[in-house]
């Protein structure tokens, strides 16, 4: 190592680090690459997400691990997907173990698969994959396996989202699979398709969180699949769970149509999916949808109409049955009693919503839509702290929220808009404008390609906070603002 250098790792390494973040494919490495002690641990595992945790991290990266984006983009994957095969069960279809250990070029020797005859070639893992997806039928799961499999869900998601090559050609393929899996789904379901479907509404929980604007028609698709089988009445122990699935899908679909503006079809279909979470007797879920019932008389600027939705359900709640959804209706009750001035009602609503997150569950506390995490509490304190012209505390708020939003590979991007712009009002009310306002652009800048009506709400929530500033700074804002509010009319 020369001695020049005086970081942990030699130059080489140094620029294998750099080059990583730009290639097309994984770099060619040295064969003791493999001997890591968390590359040999994964392996002895035999979990690929591990795997490729350990491979983004080695050491011969230095202190820039590959990124999650560009790991996926190799893999031929979404970021979100990549995360969830990172930290989830094993994968166990061949087709894809196949296709990735060859794009890593993982040792043959090391692996617990037989890998193909023939060149070890990253276009064969390719080929190995392509086979696997066309023998289960273009993505259609097949109705008896051992497993479903976790890929052929994602290629679920893939087709019914629209991310194939060619438009054209999508629309058309699309309606006809959507046609293919309601007749399939015609008569008793098996566990591998109802855990399949279920899969699918978990994995568009979590889509919707990051990319909402590709989950609509797949979760349409699942739902229609959904039906078929209900309108079959399946045996108990199938029916419930698919109830459940139903709730989870029209819960995702409120959410869409939501973002969209379309308050009035959100929240039929909110108040369906809490109907079905009820019918499963679900309760955990059925609080996430009754919450996300709330939403809207929040931003329509009717608090009252929220607080009593939601009162009812929490003063009917056991301390022993509470559960992170339960945090999440007292911190939009706490929104709510900050709107209507009630500070007290508000401080023990952030309180008791903290207390219970902090009892949670850690399989309640993760990404998605069916879950809550704390930066969305520290958001709801934020936002009711403005309500309530408490500067200090909607300030300190902010800056934890956007703290921990900072960490995070699977946030919503509406949420860290929102807490930017609420964070913005109370500079503005604190009398720093340009601080307010260059913290105002900045938001809804990163927001340019999804500027909802969400993010529409706080933008115009600022605006007319600042309304009779006319320095340089509040007249640039109001450029960036009518900017992107041009889109939407025209």
């Amino acid at each position: 190592m020369a001695s020049a250098n005086r970081d942990s790792i030699c130059w080489p390494c140094q620029r294998l680090s750099r080059e990583a973040q730009s290639l097309a494919s994984p770099p060619a490495l040295p064969p003791e690459f493999w001997q890591a002690d968390a590359v040999k641990g994964a392996l002895a595992a035999r979990h690929m997400g591990r795997i490729v945790t350990a491979y983004r991290c080695h050491p011969v990266y230095g202190s820039r691990p590959v990124p999650q984006e560009v790991m996926a983009r190799w893999l031929n994957i979404s970021q979100t997907q990549l995360s969830r095969i990172e930290r989830g069960r094993p994968v166990t279809d061949l087709g894809r173990l196949i296709q990735w250990a060859q794009v890593l070029a993982i040792p043959p020797a090391l692996l617990w698969f037989d890998m193909p005859s023939g060149p070890s070639s990253r276009a064969g893992g390719q080929a190995a994959a392509d086979a696997s997806v066309a023998a289960s039928g273009e993505g259609i799961p097949p109705v008896c396996t051992d497993e479903v499999s976790k890929t052929q869900r994602r290629d679920f998601l893939r087709l019914g989202g629209s991310v194939m090559a060619g438009p054209v050609i999508a629309g058309t393929l699309d309606g006809e699979l959507d046609r293919m899996h309601i007749v399939l789904d015609r008569g008793t379901a098996s566990e591998e398709r109802v855990t399949y479907l279920e899969n699918v509404a978990d994995d568009l929980g979590i889509q919707a969180q990051v990319a909402p604007l590709t989950v609509l028609n797949p979760a349409l698709m699942a739902l229609r699949s959904v039906r078929g089988l209900l309108e079959e009445r399946q045996p108990t122990r199938y029916q419930t769970r698919l109830v459940a699935a139903s709730a989870k899908l029209s819960a995702i679909i409120g959410v869409h149509l939501f973002d969209a503006g379309q308050v009035t079809q959100a929240g039929a279909w909110h108040r369906a999916a809490h109907h079905a979470a009820r019918d499963a007797g679900v309760q955990y879920l059925a609080d996430i949808t009754l919450g996300q019932q709330a939403f809207a008389p929040l931003y329509q600027g009717k608090p009252a109409d929220a607080a009593r939705l939601l009162d009812p359900r929490l003063e009917n709640v056991r301390a022993a049955s509470s559960s992170s959804a339960v945090a999440k209706l007292c911190g939009l009750a706490a929104r709510a009693y900050a709107a209507l001035g009630e500070k007290d009602a508000f401080k023990r609503s952030i309180e008791r919503a903290q207390d219970i997150l902090d009892d949670s569950e850690a399989g309640q506390i993760g990404p998605g839509l069916f879950s809550f995490q704390p930066f969305a509490l520290a958001f709801y304190q934020t936002t009711g702290a403005v309500a309530l012209n408490d500067l200090g505390t909607a300030l300190g708020a902010a800056d934890v929220s956007l703290a921990m939003l900072s960490q995070m590979e699977d946030c919503r991007f509406i949420d860290s808009v929102a807490v930017r712009f609420e964070r913005a009002t109370a500079l503005a009310r604190a009398g720093e404008i340009p601080e307010a306002c260059a913290t105002a652009k900045a938001a809804i800048l990163a927001g340019k390609s999804f500027y909802c009506m969400p993010v529409s709400t706080y933008a115009h929530r600022f605006s007319r906070e600042i309304r009779a500033v006319q320095s340089r700074d509040a007249r640039e804002w109001r450029e960036v603002l009518a900017s992107a509010d041009q889109p939407a009319t025209t």
